[in-house]
């Protein structure tokens, strides 16, 4: 129906719309608008900045709970009667399907419900995802292939041409004759609650080398594209119902599948990455596969805090991703073969274990916390007098475009779960076998952990993981014989080239020990001795550094990641030990100066850290942000020893704390064992308290994780004085709320 109104004049964030059309679609506010219509219809393309704006309106739209309660219920009366079996799990990590749908926006769709708008997982790829298991993994595992395959047949159906196309079928295997329906049916799985949608990105940091035309040096522009996917915890129904005359056990088989799929596989798109995985509620965890995957799984552990970001870089999503995990072992994974292959034969080699937007990958991992984090803001007003400090964290609490803007950080202690998962992977006509393929992972991952960090400020020493125990992997000349090995499997092991990126064989090493147990200590102490390294060194030598500054010959880049990795081990003494790492580049500015400039800054920060372990001694003082106590992810003390634990109804010197509780209370920090806590009766401090202050306060409770205090009573009021003087005016009132003094102009 041809409509008469003008359309609206189109600038470029807009839809062309009939004026009636747009009208009303501005009438209507955010939250009560259709996410698939906002999507698709009212989503318009263009730059990453303006899809990124497009796709917080999708995620503003909150669409109906009710309509949704109201229609699960009469799903489950239709499932009941179908006598479907279902089972319900929950996303371990996001979540996103369907990227490459028709939209107007790049690889940004995401599967909703074509009349109701919720997010939901087709049964159609569910089916998919189950037959790819069953017979890739599930059926090599079997006594009888054979046997095993003809089972899959029953469950999922056939048709000629596809048989006979998949290589992977057991040989002996008859060929099908005609096509036939599966026995069973795979429903849709639909949310227990409207499912939250956020805006995630993938950012790609060598665009150049994925397309040919350069090598995967640090000075490349990040390329972040943004996408939906769907919140860790959302929880979701499945189904599995059998046709008409089918067995019991072919239904079972199929949820089995299905169930293992979710589990270890993942759901939906970028599973390799770690999205898509799921946990079952109240049925046990499947096996893991015995013959098809070689599986490796590992407690990762903060020694250093890590300033950690996902798309929104706030606090809800300052954990540890997946993606940025897989990206960080990717380039380790580099090094061990950067200077053994030219650049086409490393990003064939790459492709074939890691994949790309073509190619399946053959390793996958996934991560999962072992507690609830706890981030902070970073606040550097806390830490003035520690310049050391002050300067690595440079830009982490920054104002810009006249707003504060603190950066969230996860503190030392915190603990996640990487499972790495290796399948055989092919190059050309050569076959790399699992077991090759998953030795690829894990030198990657034994490298990161001992000389690499996660997080911003990672090559600074923040985000340092303890050191990981790798059967067969000692030292690095370990990892170059694995990847030596993998180049002659893979055919590799004749060709000559090399490409201008890190390289282990390049490699320049130094590892000193200190006294320091505390993190915020050494940090500083490493912080103040790279400031001297860089102020005496002339100003055309910084570039060898990394670091950007003005009038500066750039090559045509405009940005440089420093080629230090400054990373901090822990010793079984409950000292910390640092490892820098340096890796010459040809364009900073050149091999030999870059080179030079390395060896010099290894001598001095070495000779640096010695005199001031004569100097400095590691009082415990506070970290540089709240700790987290291990296990429980809530404020507790930070590492290393700590004095005895004060007992309920002491009174203990402590410290008025600047961050209040969410109600707006005061928080005191016990000065002796480093725990923080809240002032419970904190009516009663008086009002001219400041923090910084030193008081006297009453131990409510305490425990080796937290602690709560109590302002004195009047009686004990006159006992809290601050160290080293009388109280601030205020400070011996009897507990009743004073008027705080005016200021003088």
């Amino acid at each position: 129906m041809m409509n008469s109104e003008p359309a609206v004049p189109a600038r470029p964030t807009e839809l062309k719309l009939p004026n009636g059309v747009a009208d009303l679609a501005e009438k209507i506010p955010c939250a009560e608008r259709h996410p698939g219509l906002q999507l698709d219809k009212f989503s318009p393309p263009g730059n990453q900045k303006e899809q990124r704006q497009a796709l917080d309106t999708v995620c503003d739209a909150k669409g109906s709970p009710g309509l949704l309660a109201a229609l699960c219920q009469r799903r489950n009366t239709m499932l009941e009667h179908a006598g479907a079996r279902r089972f319900r799990a929950t996303t371990t990590g996001s979540l996103t399907l369907h990227l490459a749908r028709a939209s107007g926006l790049e690889n940004a769709g995401i599967n909703l419900h074509p009349i109701y708008g919720f997010a939901c997982l087709p049964g159609s790829g569910l089916k998919g995802m189950a037959r790819a298991y069953a017979e890739t993994v599930w059926v090599a595992d079997q006594g009888c292939p054979v046997a095993a395959w003809n089972e899959t047949r029953s469950v999922f159906g056939w048709a000629v041409r596809s048989e006979k196309a998949k290589r992977w079928r057991p040989a002996g295997t008859d060929d099908a004759d005609g096509s036939r329906a599966g026995a069973v049916v795979f429903h849709d799985a639909w949310p227990v609650e409207w499912p939250r949608l956020a805006a995630d990105i993938v950012n790609n940091h060598h665009r150049e080398y994925y397309d040919g035309d350069g090598d995967p040096g640090d000075w490349e522009e990040p390329n972040m594209v943004s996408f939906l996917s769907i919140d860790s915890g959302t929880a979701f129904d499945f189904a599995v119902s059998a046709r008409a005359g089918t067995n019991d056990r072919l239904v079972q088989l199929a949820c089995e599948w299905l169930q293992a799929a979710l589990v270890h596989e993942g759901a939906g798109a970028k599973t390799n990455a770690g999205y898509g995985r799921f946990r079952l509620e109240e049925l046990p965890r499947p096996a893991p596969p015995r013959s098809a995957r070689r599986i490796f799984t590992h407690k990762l552990e903060l020694v250093t805090p890590a300033f950690l970001a996902g798309a929104k870089q706030e606090k809800d999503d300052c954990d540890l991703r997946s993606a940025t995990l897989r990206g960080l072992l990717r380039w380790w994974w580099r090094t061990m073969h950067a200077a053994h292959l030219d650049r086409t034969n490393l990003l064939l080699l790459e492709t074939a274990l890691w994949g790309d937007a073509q190619h399946g990958a053959a390793l996958a991992l996934s991560v999962q916390p072992e507690h609830t984090v706890d981030p902070r803001r970073f606040d550097k007003t806390r830490h003035r007098s520690e310049t050391g400090l002050q300067y690595l964290t440079y830009g982490m609490d920054a104002t810009k475009r006249g707003e504060r803007e603190q950066r969230y950080f996860v503190d030392s202690g915190a603990c996640w779960e990487v499972t790495l998962s290796a399948r055989p992977g092919r190059l050309k006509r050569s076959r790399i076998g699992a077991d090759d393929v998953f030795k690829q992972g894990q030198a990657a991952l034994w490298l990161l952990c001992r000389y690499g960090g996660i997080g911003s400020k990672a090559r600074k020493g923040f985000g340092s993981f303890a050191d990981v125990e790798v059967e067969g992997i000692t030292d690095v000349e370990s990892c170059k014989d694995i990847a030596t090995r993998l180049r002659r499997v893979a055919g590799l092991d004749g060709c000559r080239g090399s490409v201008a990126t890190s390289s282990l064989d390049d490699m320049l090493q130094l590892e000193v020990s200190t006294p320091w147990r505390k993190p915020r200590v050494a940090l500083n102490q490493l912080g103040g001795a790279i400031q001297s390294f860089a102020r005496r060194i002339p100003q055309e030598s910084k570039m060898a550094l990394g670091l950007p500054r003005k009038n500066l010959p750039t090559h045509g880049h405009s940005r440089y990641a420093a080629p230090i990795h400054y990373h901090f081990a822990g010793e079984k003494d409950g000292t910390l030990t640092l490892r820098l790492t340096a890796f010459p580049s040809p364009k900073l500015p050149n091999l030999e100066t870059s080179r030079t400039v390395l060896e010099e800054l290894g001598i001095h920060v070495e000779h640096e850290l010695e005199t001031r372990k004569s100097k400095h001694a590691d009082r415990g003082t506070q970290p540089p942000v709240s700790s987290v106590a291990r296990g429980n992810g809530k404020s507790g003390r930070p590492d290393g020893p700590t004095a005895s634990l004060p007992k309920s109804g002491d009174h203990v010197p402590a410290t008025l704390l600047k961050e209040k509780t969410k109600k707006g209370g005061w928080r005191a920090k016990h000065e002796a064992s480093g725990l923080e806590g809240p002032i419970q009766n904190t009516a009663d401090v008086p009002a001219a308290a400041e923090a910084g202050q030193g008081v006297s306060l009453v131990v409510r409770y305490v425990n080796p994780q937290e602690i709560a205090f109590n302002w004195p009573s009047e009686r004990g009021q006159a006992k809290a004085q601050p160290p080293g003087g009388p109280p601030r005016s205020g400070g011996r009132s009897s507990g009743k709320r004073q008027r705080p003094r005016k200021k003088r102009k």
